[in-house]
């Protein structure tokens, strides 16, 4: 019998970094990574089933993994953990998603939070609202980055700028995200930065985008349009050592979150990353960017709508007026990162999974 399996969707068959770390932890565990589709639920049950584990440790909230591990579990008698950090059914209405589909999955959210022994969470924001519904067994984790492996600095910075095509004096604005379209909202990751180059033409400005999804596209046709293609950088987000040499590569990230149900409750998102890259960030106002950020060395956004025209504007005018003279390289690494750093997490983890009668699994 395995002691713990940790179940979630992905791609590839690679497991995440947050169910690796956890991993760690434990003396047996069993990492089921399952494909989305039909044959996916089942692969998902028969996986269960012959793993015969102690826990179900089911990392975010989707069909094709929660419904096989909800009817396991219950049928089981198996203890489940429920690790997701977004409202599912706001998000899918966000993606322009036919309606039937974001209730169930909103259904599916509510009947999981109900079954599963214990729920953690990414952010207090969100473990609020869950209590606020009923939910009494609610566990805050944050999102979390490898701190080792942070920050890089001098010749492979300059050697990854130069393979990107930005010239040594550029001032370089980047992003990190699921570069997915919203077709309600119209809204894609990254479009900001479109429209901040674009306010910026006198200046050697560049963005570098860094991700993928159905919005690539639409960042590419309007980066053509504004007349600003030759000065943006698109890299597809790899998972590994990659991304803190892509993190030195720019001296601000941008970090914007919509002011609605799905926002709120994502409060940490890609914001470890870029504390542990040790550059200055332009973000949102949300309880997370209030207690992390450095007054004097980062930006709260001031404009609250989701409206990438104007929160680009208010970008190139703060860039203009005074970050543009500084260097890559002079920022210092943050003390407010280490509030992410997944070796304290997973200490946290172990502890929450000691107390609450799950530590059979663990080291």
């Amino acid at each position: 019998m395995a002691d713990t399996v940790f179940l979630e969707q992905g791609r590839d068959a690679r497991p995440s970094e947050r169910s690796l770390r956890f991993a760690a932890e434990c003396s047996a565990p069993v990492h089921l990574v399952i494909s989305r589709g039909g044959t996916g639920l089942a692969q998902a049950l028969v996986r269960l089933v012959r793993a015969h584990p102690g826990t179900v440790y089911l990392l975010d909230l989707n069909v094709t993994t929660g419904l096989p591990a909800l009817l396991y579990t219950r049928l089981s008698r198996t203890p489940l953990v429920l690790d997701f950090g977004d409202e599912v059914g706001a998000v899918s209405w966000n993606m322009g998603r036919w309606w039937l589909v974001c209730v169930m999955q909103g259904f599916l959210q509510r009947i999981a939070v109900r079954s599963a022994d214990h729920v953690v969470v990414r952010s207090r924001m969100h473990a609020w609202l869950l209590r606020r519904r009923g939910a009494s067994n609610v566990v805050v984790i944050e999102d979390g980055v490898d701190l080792a492996r942070f920050p890089y600095r001098g010749r492979a910075t300059k050697r990854a700028r130069a393979r990107l095509g930005f010239p040594e004096e550029g001032w370089i604005l980047g992003v990190v995200g699921s570069l997915n379209y919203g077709a309600r909202s119209r809204y894609v990751y990254g479009l900001e930065i479109v429209h901040a180059l674009a306010c910026l033409r006198d200046l050697t400005t560049y963005g570098l985008i860094v991700g993928s999804g159905s919005g690539l596209a639409v960042l590419r046709r309007e980066a053509t349009r504004l007349r600003v293609a030759d000065r943006i950088a698109f890299v597809p987000f790899v998972k590994g050592k990659n991304i803190p040499l892509l993190l030195s590569c720019a001296q601000g990230w941008l970090w914007v979150q919509s002011h609605d149900a799905v926002g709120r409750v994502r409060t940490s998102g890609k914001l470890p990353l870029y504390l542990a890259g040790a550059r200055r960030i332009l973000g949102s106002r949300t309880g997370a960017s209030l207690s992390t950020f450095a007054r004097g060395r980062d930006l709260i956004l001031k404009t609250r709508a989701l409206d990438p025209a104007a929160i680009g504007a208010e970008v190139a005018g703060e860039l203009r007026g005074r970050f543009l003279a500084e260097k890559a390289d002079e920022n210092e690494p943050r003390a407010s990162a280490s509030r992410f750093d997944y070796a304290a997490l997973a200490r946290r983890w172990r502890g929450f999974m000691e107390t609450w009668g799950y530590g059979e699994a663990l080291r």
